[in-house]
């Protein structure tokens, strides 16, 4: 089967958001699509965030689906960082690497949902999370993205727990780069 046209690659992703955007509907989430960017800064994203998230959790989507969906996960707020163990899970979960974003597709293209929800997961993150973070941070097997939630950690440096991990850190292939642009 050959590669899919840019047009039915979104037909694909389109249909698999319409469950979701009929569910965001259901609960009083006004928005003109699933992905609709308004939702991140709607007074009804408290409600929107555990719909987001089960719709994750049941799994069998597109990456590039799942990619757009986990980018409804960066907003702001409470109800946020009260679904900090949710979004790790996700996050832990999400595969990493190259292949095809839209099932069926014989295109192989870098994946995104990991790079988007580890976006999440720092947009998520609270100072009563620190010891997860670090934990996390160092899990060798969360790829690359572990650079991008390891930015809350950059203004806790100081801090004798996140200076130790960030120097046993400086050794790994994968984080010695960004972690030389940093002050000590």
């Amino acid at each position: 089967m050959p590669a899919f046209t840019p047009e039915e690659r979104t037909e694909i992703v389109l249909s698999e958001l319409e469950p979701l955007k009929a569910q965001l509907q259901d609960a009083g989430v006004e928005c003109r699509s699933a992905t609709d960017q308004r939702i991140l800064t709607s007074p009804q994203y408290a409600l929107a965030i555990p719909i987001i998230i089960r719709f994750l959790q049941e799994g069998g989507l597109s990456d590039r689906t799942s990619s757009a969906v986990a980018g409804l996960l960066t907003g702001k707020g409470a109800a946020l960082k009260a679904a900090w163990p949710d979004i790790v899970a996700l996050y832990k979960a999400a595969q990493d690497g190259t292949g095809p974003r839209v099932k069926g597709d014989t295109a192989i293209h870098s994946f995104g949902t990991k790079t988007m929800l580890a976006n999440a997961v720092m947009r998520a993150f609270s100072a009563k999370r620190l010891p997860e973070l670090l934990k996390l941070v160092q899990d060798t097997s969360q790829g690359e993205t572990r650079i991008i939630i390891m930015s809350p950690l950059k203004p806790k440096r100081t801090d004798p727990e996140v200076a130790a991990v960030l120097e046993r850190l400086r050794a790994d292939p994968q984080m010695a780069n960004e972690l030389a642009t940093w002050p000590k």
